[in-house]
């Protein structure tokens, strides 16, 4: 087997070798003193090496490759960024023309232990749910919480890296960006689009002068949103009027009715429903908007966004449309949506900002939340991790989406171990 890059890589930052004391492809003598620090970035593979080779202490960097020539076929004789390559690491010599006589070369296939090499291709087999689930039962429970608990960390940056455009693109406006946000996660996936479009076409700043008067709160988001252009009820003509001046004194841009999904769906998650239960979010209290600053906890949380639409949706889905009686509350698992996907992001966002993230705040409300379900997290729980809580939830999914579908187990805490508990079982 000729392993990849990101192998050899594992190998020389844990010094798999099966001996502190190595030869080169010249018969020098080489010591690692320090492996050097992984480079990220364009350049040699490890920068801030030291490195004794026949008894010379030398600093410097280490590239690694496949195969030495294919240090002519990514073109680094010519690159300035490698002149300070000490040692060229390879898995096989091939003896290539064009490498600098003077680089000391590192052939690693002959001195590293064959249990490690047996142990990584046992990785690469084919497998059912991820590739370390043979072996995950032996890992210490200590390093599966600290790691999981990290890819928790990690999923939370993906999510702040788009608030933070959203934030700076905003010119640093909190509430905006917090209502953007909101109203995403209220269009959920099939309708995302257009409640961020209602949310550009209608700001919150706007919103909040008229949190004293629900109706003049669903006149303007329904009639931005183009629910109104064709009233057809009494209460339909009743939100026209009142939006026609408010349309005309805050020069107000209508989307087009075709910008909302209703096929395919649930009818408590139609649109209309969600844009009626915003605007009773917004009247009941705008005290949501201010919640980035807090740190509320869970209870706090639900009973804030304790509401339901007003009485015309009771019998309603959609306009003109009755339906059997029903009052449209905000539901459990639509709270917890809200919970995951903007209120624990968000907050975990604007803390950071000002220095006061923190990651016990967020398990504590996620571990709140029951545990989310969906054919990647049953891929997990079947490999045998637990998924009783959200928090665990959205650390395994990031686990499996980033590292374990892209097979990236060099790179996991959990594949590391697994790795080194194989070796030593043998």
């Amino acid at each position: 087997m000729i392993p990849s890059e990101a192998f050899l890589s594992y190998l020389w930052k844990y010094q798999k070798f099966d001996s502190i004391e190595l030869k080169g492809t010249k018969g020098e003598h080489i010591q690692v003193l320090k492996p050097g620090v992984l480079n990220h970035h364009a350049g040699p593979d490890f920068l801030l090496a030291e490195l004794m080779i026949d008894g010379t202490k030398w600093h410097g960097s280490v590239e690694l490759h496949v195969k030495a020539s294919d240090w002519e076929k990514h073109g680094h004789s010519p690159d300035p960024k490698y002149a300070n390559v000490i040692l060229h690491v390879v898995w096989e010599d091939d003896k290539p023309a064009g490498v600098p006589s003077k680089l000391h070369t590192l052939e690693v296939k002959n001195c590293i232990d064959t249990d490690i090499l047996m142990a990584y291709e046992g990785l690469l087999k084919p497998y059912q749910n991820i590739p370390c689930e043979a072996n995950l039962a032996g890992v210490d429970l200590f390093k599966r919480k600290v790691w999981l608990s990290r890819m928790l960390v990690e999923r939370l940056e993906l999510k702040t890296r788009a608030i933070q455009d959203d934030y700076i693109a905003l010119g640093s406006d909190i509430t905006e960006s917090f209502y953007r946000l909101m109203c995403k996660a209220f269009g959920q996936k099939v309708n995302e689009f257009a409640f961020d479009q209602l949310s550009r076409n209608l700001p919150a700043k706007l919103l909040l002068r008229y949190t004293y008067n629900l109706s003049l709160l669903e006149a303007l988001l329904f009639g931005v949103a183009g629910f109104l252009e064709e009233p057809q009820d009494g209460y339909m003509q009743d939100l026209q009027g009142r939006f026609q001046h408010l349309k005309s004194k805050h020069k107000l841009v209508v989307l087009p009715k075709s910008s909302w999904n209703f096929m395919r769906m649930r009818p408590s998650n139609f649109p209309t429903v969600r844009i009626a239960q915003l605007a009773a979010l917004f009247a009941k209290s705008s005290e949501f908007l201010r919640l980035p600053t807090q740190s509320p906890d869970f209870d706090q949380l639900k009973k804030l966004l304790k509401v339901k639409a007003s009485p015309y949706w009771d019998t309603h889905y959609n306009f003109s449309k009755e339906s059997e009686q029903k009052e449209k509350w905000i539901s459990d698992s639509f709270f917890n949506h809200l919970i995951i996907n903007v209120f624990v992001p968000f907050v975990f966002f604007y803390k950071r900002r000002t220095g006061g993230a923190s990651i016990e705040w967020v398990e504590e409300i996620l571990s709140n939340i029951p545990p989310e379900e969906n054919s990647i997290l049953r891929k997990m729980t079947a490999a045998g991790f637990d998924n009783s809580s959200a928090d665990k939830s959205q650390s395994l999914y990031h686990l499996h989406q980033q590292y374990c579908s892209q097979s990236k187990c060099l790179s996991c805490a959990l594949g590391n171990s697994v790795l080194n508990l194989a070796v030593h079982d043998r």
